[in-house]
């Protein structure tokens, strides 16, 4: 749970606290220092001097830390902290992957693609690394003060004619089972005739069932063995478009979904899914890397955490 002292990054709390209760998981509150000179510019065999603002920075932020995490325990959620120097990007990434985290939950404000193109922010740089699936909640500007969130009365699980768009499945599986949330699969058809198709009735009237179609049968037939009570819908229109509108018609729902965290210039030019959803759905969205792109980055992010401490002059 990355934590900055601002209002904004807390409204991301409650839902790990709830989260935190569910799976009887600790959480662990993180911060990130930025480096100042003399370690920013710090490099090997050079002397190293104390700097007294960068310790009075990481004292004032295990203080504050630590006083989150009283509160956290006082309400019955197992809570630990650790601060670290340098790019909070890399840092979050790196040390969900090395820890082998199950989860971040973070808060961020979601901007368009050009401004944040042309100005990035740590959602766009934090979704160039992470391996580790996320919960990501949109700050809401005119919230007063922190509310204890409910528990989603239904989950939003796109599902596509690929195999990547299953790896959200056991997640959702997870939440609902400890939620009692329903579970929604949602094929979104380009090309189809409008209106709901029901997936239980046989095949549709042409007699033609896509490769979403299929698969979205096959999982909720899973989802179903474990007790989950779910339904199946398919939709025509944009994925993007449909899983947001789907999402917005259930108040207080959660999407969650599978993505290739696609970056930087193609996710500008052709777009993703999952940045979609999240820049127009009301409620969290809950990201889960691809296995393919979770391994290649799991591999790296050691490395870039160990490049950038040094960097940094942090042992």
């Amino acid at each position: 749970m990355p934590l900055d002292g601002s209002e904004d990054a807390e409204q991301a709390l409650p839902y790990a606290a709830m989260i935190a209760k569910w799976l009887d998981a600790e959480l662990t509150l993180f911060n990130t220092v930025h480096p100042g000179p003399p370690f920013l510019y710090y490099r090997e065999g050079q002397v190293r001097y104390p700097d007294q603002l960068q310790d009075r920075a990481e004292f004032l932020s295990n203080s504050y830390l630590s006083e989150v995490a009283k509160g956290l325990t006082e309400a019955g959620v197992k809570a630990r902290w650790g601060v670290a120097s340098g790019d909070a990007a890399r840092l979050i990434a790196a040390r969900a992957a090395g820890g082998e985290f199950g989860l971040i939950v973070m808060a961020v404000t979601v901007r368009s693609p050009l401004r944040r193109t042309l100005r990035p922010t740590v959602l766009e740089q934090f979704w160039r690394y992470t391996a580790t699936p996320a919960l990501i909640v949109k700050v809401r500007r005119r919230r007063k003060s922190v509310q204890t969130p409910l528990a989603p009365p239904e989950l939003v699980v796109p599902l596509g004619g690929d195999s990547v768009s299953e790896e959200a499945g056991p997640y959702a599986a997870a939440l609902a089972g400890a939620s009692g949330a329903r579970v929604t699969l949602i094929a979104a058809q380009v090309r189809r005739r409008r209106g709901l198709l029901d997936l239980y009735s046989g095949k549709p009237p042409d007699g033609k069932e896509s490769k979403a179609e299929v698969r979205i049968r096959e999982v909720a037939a899973r989802l179903m063995k474990d007790r989950l009570t779910v339904q199946a819908e398919a939709r025509v229109g944009i994925p993007a478009h449909v899983v947001t509108s789907r999402n917005n018609e259930s108040q207080g729902s959660w999407v969650v979904m599978s993505s290739t965290m696609s970056s930087g210039i193609p996710r500008l030019l052709h777009g993703s899914t999952a940045d979609g959803v999240l820049r127009n759905g009301r409620g969290p969205v809950l990201v889960v890397p691809s296995s393919v792109v979770a391994a290649k980055r799991a591999e790296v992010a050691p490395y870039l955490m160990q490049t950038r401490l040094r960097r940094a002059g942090v042992e």
